[in-house]
């Protein structure tokens, strides 16, 4: 779940998606600015695909020392899908520091920094 700072708060076991949890997400605030959901990744079914890894994960995994610069080191989160996680299995323990940043509201700063990465390759 998105807490107020913009950071991915997880939660403690995997959350399947049923009709019950989208009509009750759908209340409020659109679902996309309180959670940030996973699937499995589509590789060539993606637009971030580069042809051999995740785009996203990649900027993420080069400009990770930079934008966690400011950021107070920290245990790794508990995660429920990281067995399974492409970001994890590409860059191992290092991605999941950013990863509780990366949502797809766009006024998050990560995915600013992001955006202008893409921009500058």
């Amino acid at each position: 779940m998105v807490n107020a700072q913009g950071r991915v708060d997880f939660i403690a076991e995997r959350l399947e998606i049923d009709a019950a949890f989208v009509a009750a997400a759908h209340e409020g605030r659109p679902p996309e600015q309180r959670f940030r959901f996973s699937s499995p990744c589509l590789k060539r079914g993606c637009e971030k695909w580069d042809g051999e890894r995740c785009g996203v994960a990649k900027v993420l995994h080069e400009r990770g020392p930079e934008l966690l610069a400011n950021e107070a080191a920290v245990a790794l989160p508990r995660c429920s899908i990281r067995p399974g996680c492409r970001w994890h299995g590409e860059y191992g323990d290092s991605i999941c520091a950013i990863c509780p940043w990366v949502i797809t509201e766009r006024g998050n700063r990560l995915e600013a920094l992001v955006e202008q990465a893409k921009t500058e390759t």
